[in-house]
C-alpha cells in the first residue's frame, strides 16, 4: 500500500500527542485588552465579529452528511482526496498537524486546482454555446429562407472547440495528468493550539507573519454575490498592523455567508481556547484523543470514542439540517450587543445538550 494511501487510524498512533501547552497559548486565546494603535482602516462593508461562542451550532457549517462519508471505517475515502494524497508528505514538512495545529493550505497555487475551476467553466460555456446554436440557427434559416450549409458548418466547428477544450480538460483531471507537475501547497493559515499563535502567510512575501491569537479580529465582509444579493466573506485581522487576511484558507462568497462566517469564528475561538476541550464536530473527532484537555473532558463525561464516524449518514444529516436551521434562526444582527429578550427567546436545536452543543 502507497505510504500516501494509509489510512488516518494507521497512522494515528505516529502523531506525537500534546503534552503540555506554552505559556502564550492562555494568553493567547484570549482577546487582548490593549488599545491598538491607529492602523489601517476595514475594508468597505465591513463589520468586526465580536469574541464568544453564543450560538454554538457547529454542525451548521461542517457539511452536513459529506462529513460522515468522509468518516467511514479506515477514513479510505478521505486520503483518496488530493488533500489527504498529500496529508503525510506536508505533515513531514511542516511539522505540524491536529491537534497541535489547524492548518489550512492555499491550494489555488496548485495546477490542479486551475484544471479543475477551467474544466467547470468550459463545461458551463459548452452548454451555453449548444443552446445558443439551437435558438439562433433556426431564426437565421426563417429570416434568410434558406440554409446556408457552408456557414453553419464552419459555425458548428467553432462551437464545438469549447467542448473539445471541455474535454481534454475532463480527461486531465479525472487521470490526474497534472499531479504530477504540482507543488506541495504552502500553509496559507495556520491556528495553533499548543502556542496560542497564528501564523499568516501573505501574498508575495517570503517571511510569514506569525501574531497572538488574541490580536486577531474575524472580519465579515460584504461583497455583491449575484441578482443583487449581498454576499460574505470571511478574513482576518491583525489589530496591531495592517494585516487583514483570508482567514480560513480560501475565499468562498455566500448568501449566508453572515451566520456561517460568524460560526465558522465562533469554531476558531473555540478551537484556540486551550481551557476547553476541542470542537465537537467530525473535522477534529479523530484527535481529540491526543488533547490532554480534550482527552480529561471526555473520559469525564463519557463521550464515545467514535460518535460521529460510527453515526449513521441519514442521523447525522438530521441533526446537521437542524443545527442549521437553528443557527439561521438566531439574532445574528444584534451579536455585537444583543437584546436579551430576543435572545432568550432562541432555542437551539433539539435540547441543546447534544455533544457538539457541550464542551
Amino acid at each position: 500500500m502507497s505510504k500516501h494511501r494509509r489510512s488516518l487510524l494507521e497512522r494515528l498512533h505516529e502523531i506525537e500527542p500534546i503534552t503540555d501547552y506554552a505559556d502564550s497559548a492562555f494568553t493567547g486565546s484570549m482577546e487582548s485588552k490593549s488599545v491598538p494603535p491607529k492602523i489601517k482602516r476595514l475594508p468597505s462593508a465591513s463589520t468586526v465579529m465580536p469574541n464568544g461562542t453564543r450560538c454554538h451550532e457547529y454542525l451548521a457549517i461542517d457539511g452536513g452528511s459529506d462529513r460522515l462519508e468522509s468518516q467511514n471505517s479506515d477514513f479510505s475515502r478521505r486520503l483518496k482526496h488530493r488533500e489527504g494524497q498529500l496529508a503525510e508528505r506536508l505533515l513531514a514538512r511542516d511539522k505540524v498537524e491536529l491537534p497541535r495545529a489547524y492548518v489550512l493550505y492555499n491550494w489555488f497555487g496548485m495546477l490542479s486546482t486551475w484544471v479543475k475551476f477551467f474544466r467547470l467553466v468550459f463545461m458551463v460555456l459548452s452548454w451555453m454555446s449548444l443552446v445558443a446554436f439551437l435558438i439562433t440557427s433556426p431564426i437565421s434559416w426563417i429570416i434568410q429562407g434558406q440554409i446556408n450549409l457552408e456557414t453553419e458548418f464552419k459555425l458548428m466547428l467553432m462551437l464545438l472547440i469549447i467542448p473539445a477544450v471541455y474535454l481534454i480538460l475532463r480527461i486531465i483531471d479525472d487521470l490526474e495528468l497534472i499531479t504530477w507537475l504540482d507543488f506541495d501547497p504552502k500553509p496559507n493559515v495556520i491556528y495553533r493550539r499548543d502556542l496560542g499563535t497564528v501564523l499568516l502567510r501573505r501574498w508575495f512575501r517570503k517571511t510569514p507573519n506569525i501574531v497572538p491569537f488574541s490580536e486577531i479580529q474575524g472580519i465579515n465582509r460584504q461583497v455583491p454575490y449575484s441578482n443583487s444579493l449581498p454576499g460574505y466573506l470571511f478574513m482576518i485581522r491583525h489589530k496591531h498592523s495592517k494585516i487583514i487576511h483570508n482567514g480560513i484558507g480560501k475565499s468562498s462568497v455566500m448568501l449566508d455567508g453572515f451566520w456561517m462566517n460568524i460560526i465558522e469564528w465562533e469554531i476558531l475561538q473555540h478551537y484556540m481556547d486551550v481551557t476547553r476541550p476541542l470542537p465537537d464536530i467530525p473535522r477534529f473527532e479523530p484527535y481529540r484523543h491526543l488533547d490532554p484537555v480534550t482527552k480529561a473532558w471526555d473520559e469525564e463525561h463519557q463521550r464515545p470514542r467514535w460518535l460521529w464516524r460510527d453515526m449513521d449518514t441519514e442521523e447525522y444529516g438530521k441533526l446537521a439540517r437542524a443545527s442549521a436551521e437553528a443557527a439561521k434562526a438566531y439574532p445574528f444582527e444584534q451579536y455585537r450587543d444583543p437584546d436579551p429578550e430576543k435572545v432568550k427567546e432562541w432555542k437551539p436545536a433539539g435540547d441543546g445538550k447534544h455533544w457538539y452543543q457541550l464542551g
